[in-house]
């Protein structure tokens, strides 16, 4: 497992670089645009918007690289998984208390805008799905 955390380490590392280097490119806009004048008030409404969802981009990558961590995190040396369903939505992930803690901290913007709730039980993190709307079953069939 050393080598598929290696590689999710790297591509953590390169996600996290192009999202932080578009905002700040939103940023510097967001300076140059500040000097330009009024008539442009219509294109700096975009530009906050831009910058709040790549903000919220950040989030979302951070929290489902927490995800990936944590399953790797519960394969042991020899690729067992310590990991036990609870129910057909919920699912709980055997860890040490200090990464249980932690993951739960990242995975928060996950839980919040993706219909997902994350508990600890000491040494566990325990993740249940809420159930779709039809609309969401819908949108992804």
């Amino acid at each position: 497992m050393p080598v598929v955390r290696g590689v999710a380490d790297r591509s953590a590392h390169e996600a996290r670089n192009a999202l932080n280097g578009m905002v700040v490119n939103l940023e510097v806009v967001r300076s140059q645009l500040a000097g330009a004048g009024a008539g442009l008030a219509p294109t700096a409404l975009f530009l906050e918007q831009a910058i709040a969802q790549s903000e919220d981009s950040v989030r979302f990558v951070e929290s489902s690289l927490a995800l990936l961590d944590l399953l790797l995190g519960a394969v042991g040396g020899r690729c067992e998984v310590r990991c036990e369903l609870l129910t057909d939505r919920t699912v709980r992930f055997q860890t040490s208390e200090t990464e249980a803690v932690r993951a739960a901290r990242n995975l928060e913007p996950l839980a919040r805008g993706a219909g997902v709730s994350v508990d600890t039980d000491g040494t566990a993190v325990i993740l249940s799905i809420s159930p779709r709307s039809s609309a969401e079953e819908i949108d992804t069939a």
